[in-house]
């Protein structure tokens, strides 16, 4: 038997729920649209360095479509299953004719037509040889649900069936970024190159983010570091009067094994090559400000600073026994974790990016970040929980809310795909791009 108390059991449990918990992990389905599109769609010729990955370039290579018209299909494709109501399901109407599928787009060729289908689409029969060949009674690998991940719609001739709306949803907004790993078509290096891309990426739209939300207030790492003497400064801070927010960015996505609870120690390599290195990056920034470095920035060293260290590990998810973790194994010996432990600096704080997205909610809506913040790194029960669950239990109602920025961009990317659409011959008297609520989304 496998317990808590058996020799492995801990990290049994670890891997546990992690898999289970990414298994279940509820989307948030406008900011989900508008994050993927501003990572991986959009051009970003803001970003110069020359090693750095052509990102829509990429999705071209490896789809044969151009990086709009690629997430136009995936859209296309998962608007017909999202839209769906319970009324329809207690209809019957569980599947759809290939034909009718796309029928609203008359002048979509049946060339391009073929291909969007080959984004999502199994044929039943290879779909059940790949399932025959990979899967087995004595080993069922419960959470590896990987072929209905690639493609989520299974064909039985002409006849389409939707295994996961879930599933589907997801290929237009965080599947996306597996086709740029996709072995068959990119080296092991031009992975690791787009990994490193996506950390530039995710870590502008996090600051941005940010700099919108807290404005001035807000100072990023450049800033910093001219001030630095060459010392290692996190990614931002975020001023209070008597309080900083310190943010280092750290981008990392869930291993596939790790979606599988197959392998722990790949699991807990993915934190211990990147919390300590992001803990050595905070407690250098707290040392500086308690030089003085930053009172041209507004930042006193006369101010007894209550100081809060925060990780952004895009989407890892974050759970009690994974910080426990954390701060045991990775932190154990570092200095930010003596000065945590002294009372000299707040427990580090660990935020996916849905939690990062909140943070602008709660400043449109008037719920102070740093209030939430004190509040929770006070209660050791707390401590330990992801924001969201933190927000949830509190009962708050702005995470229901989207930010005025992602509500905006929902709507322009949406106006931009109903045009693409009505040049493939969609009615003008389709209504889609008004309101977030016609896609089934938060308003």
């Amino acid at each position: 038997a496998m317990g808590p108390n058996t020799p492995g059991g801990q990290q049994a449990m670890e891997l546990y729920v992690s898999a289970t918990t990414l298994f279940n992990e509820s989307p948030a389905p406008l900011n989900d649209l508008v994050r993927t599109h501003h990572l991986y769609i959009e051009p970003r010729p803001e970003l110069t360095d020359p090693g750095l990955l052509d990102v829509p370039g990429a999705l071209r290579r490896a789809t044969g479509l151009d990086a709009e018209t690629l997430w136009n299909a995936l859209f296309a494709l998962w608007a017909f299953w999202g839209t769906s109501t319970l009324t329809d399901l207690d209809a019957g109407r569980i599947a759809v004719n290939r034909n009718e599928y796309l029928a609203n787009l008359p002048n979509l060729t049946e060339k391009l037509r073929v291909r969007w289908f080959g984004l999502a689409t199994w044929d039943a029969r290879a779909l059940q040889s790949r399932i025959r060949r990979d899967y087995s009674i004595e080993d069922l690998r419960y959470w590896d649900v990987l072929p209905f991940e690639q493609r989520p719609l299974i064909a039985f001739g002409d006849v389409i069936y939707c295994a996961s709306v879930p599933l589907l949803r997801r290929l237009p907004t965080g599947s996306l970024q597996h086709r740029l790993q996709d072995p068959s078509v990119f080296t092991r290096q031009e992975s690791g190159t787009f990994l490193d891309t996506r950390g530039h990426l995710v870590e502008r739209y996090t600051l941005d983010m940010l700099s919108r939300a807290y404005g001035d207030r807000f100072i990023r790492e450049e800033e910093l570091r001219a001030l630095a003497d060459g010392a290692k400064t996190c990614d931002g801070i975020i001023i209070y009067a008597d309080a900083l927010i310190l943010l280092e960015c750290k981008t990392a996505s869930p291993l596939l094994r790790t979606r599988h609870a197959e392998n722990y120690d790949a699991y807990r390599e993915q934190w211990a090559s990147r919390v300590p290195l992001a803990a050595s990056q905070l407690h250098s920034t707290i040392e500086l400000v308690r030089l003085g470095k930053f009172e041209s920035l507004g930042i006193s060293r006369s101010v007894h600073w209550e100081f809060f260290p925060v990780v952004a590990v895009f989407e890892q998810v974050v759970h009690p026994l994974m910080y426990r973790s954390v701060r045991n194994l990775d932190l154990a010996d570092h200095p930010l974790s003596a000065s945590m432990q002294a009372g000299h600096v707040r427990p580090v704080q660990l935020m996916h990016i849905k939690d990062l997205e909140l943070w602008e909610v709660a400043a449109e809506n008037g719920r102070s970040v740093l209030d939430l913040l004190r509040e929770k790194t006070s209660d050791p029960q707390h401590v330990e929980l992801s924001f969201q669950h933190f927000v949830h239990l509190k009962g708050e109602t702005f995470p229901s809310r989207n930010s005025a920025w992602h509500a905006r961009r929902f709507r322009e990317i949406m106006a931009e795909t109903m045009a693409y659409f009505r040049q493939l011959g969609l009615p003008e008297s389709t209504e889609m791009e008004g309101d977030a609520e016609d896609f089934g989304l938060p308003g």
